[in-house]
């Protein structure tokens, strides 16, 4: 490979990473509010293990 060919991997890979970190930073963040419209914390890890899989499988 190329340094050039090298270099747009490398962006390509750290652009995932971040998008993937930007994304479980929001739902993070709303993870209460999800609660909130699960009315309670009871359904709050069936909502979070939800997220976890579908996260794991598209990527």
């Amino acid at each position: 490979m190329t340094p050039r060919q090298i270099w747009l991997v490398l962006i390509g890979l750290m652009s995932g990473m971040f998008l993937a970190a930007l994304d479980q930073s929001v739902v993070g963040g709303a993870m209460r509010t999800i609660a909130d419209d699960l009315d309670g914390l009871s359904l709050q890890a069936w909502a979070t293990t939800a997220y976890l899989i579908t996260s794991t499988v598209s990527g």
